[in-house]
């Protein structure tokens, strides 16, 4: 996908390409690691800047309600930060639960309101256990 964004535009296009667990295991760091906490900041500044943010594996890195709370609230400076911006999201969540685990303010922000911009393999094999 990103690399059909970047032949389609003239110009070059930036972007920035994170699951979600290695996000959140940054996050964990940054409690006891001042490196990780400098890394945290540059990695949000890229994101921030970015043409293009990619969040793979959204909602996998969710474990239990501490953690749940946590994640909200860097979710939802990363949905403040991305408005108006592309951001691509792969899931195994529907976004009514993406809905529950986030909050209800963040997805809207996150996810598009034209159907036509989702792209649904619901229903299609497994290809990773091949």
């Amino acid at each position: 996908m990103y690399n059909d964004i970047q032949r389609s535009n003239n110009a070059a296009v930036s972007a920035v390409f994170i699951s979600a667990i290695a996000l959140f295991d940054l996050y964990q760091q940054t409690y006891t690691d001042e490196t990780a906490k400098r890394r945290w900041e540059y990695v949000f500044k890229a994101i921030d800047e970015a043409d293009v943010f990619i969040l793979d594996d959204a909602g996998t890195e969710l474990a239990d309600a501490k953690t749940n709370a946590a994640i909200q609230q860097y979710m939802r400076r990363i949905a403040g930060m991305r408005e108006g911006k592309l951001i691509l999201i792969t899931t195994n969540d529907t976004p009514e639960i993406l809905t529950k685990k986030y909050g209800g303010a963040t997805v809207s922000r996150m996810y598009t309101k034209n159907p036509e911009n989702m792209i649904s393999f619901v229903g299609l094999d497994d290809v990773r256990n091949r």
